[in-house]
């Protein structure tokens, strides 16, 4: 099983792995609406000179990434960020940047700042666990994905990566349960049944795996779901 194998990009936010965060994407106050109710919209207090600047410079910081220079694009959201240094989402694509560069260290300190600014931003500490599980601080990672589920119960995401890394510590039910919270808030997501059922495998639970990858190869054209029952049956 290799560490966030599935495809992250399904998730609105870009991937802690690189991508971009539109300009107004990020919802103050946290990443979850929950609220039906029409809502009164107050008039946006007109910008300052300063943030007019400091929006230029993240703007054209983003038509960088598009062109992948990445070099080019964290000066320009190294630039928005002087001028405004509470612009969460030039932080986030800074990171995001860095993370192309392999600066993977100034990645999360830019999401932490981030998460300053936005503590309730689920996908920021999904985020950074992501990056943090990649330099190898898997404690560092669980407590981050912990933090996004305590924030938010239904964020499957969390659950998801947090499964991949108790796998990875031997914690194997553990694992089973995230997996299984992950199914639960997600249903038709294959690599969850994929995953557990290769730690069911790794249990001795041949048919529950086998359950799994069945599910997995129903909802999947991916052949690495399609193949896993052969693997449940061979162990």
């Amino acid at each position: 099983m290799h560490l966030f194998e599935k495809a992250i990009a399904t998730i609105v936010i870009a991937t802690a792995l690189g991508g971009l965060v539109p300009p107004s994407y990020a919802m103050p106050g946290g990443s979850h609406d929950h609220s039906s109710s029409p809502k009164t919209r107050l008039p946006l207090p007109e910008k300052s000179a300063t943030e007019i600047a400091a929006e230029k410079f993240y703007n054209r910081g983003l038509e960088k990434v598009q062109g992948k220079d990445y070099q080019g694009a964290i000066a320009d959201f190294t630039e928005a960020i002087r001028l405004d240094p509470t612009h969460e989402t030039a932080y986030i694509n800074r990171a995001n940047s860095r993370n192309q560069i392999q600066d993977h260290q100034a990645a999360i300190e830019d999401f932490t700042q981030a998460i300053r600014l936005n503590p309730t931003f689920t996908h920021l500490y999904n985020s950074r666990g992501e990056v943090r599980a990649h330099l190898g601080d898997l404690q560092g990672a669980i407590e981050d994905f912990t933090q996004a589920i305590q924030i938010y119960p239904e964020e499957w995401i969390g659950y998801f990566n947090r499964g991949e890394i108790r796998y990875k510590l031997g914690d194997h039910q553990g694992a089973v349960e995230d997996f299984t919270q992950a199914i639960r808030w997600n249903p038709n997501y294959a690599s969850a049944y994929t995953y557990r059922g290769d730690v069911r495998a790794k249990l001795g639970d041949r048919s529950g795996a086998n359950q799994d990858y069945q599910t997995a190869a129903q909802l999947s054209t991916n052949p690495a779901n399609v193949d896993r029952k052969e693997t449940a049956i061979n162990q």
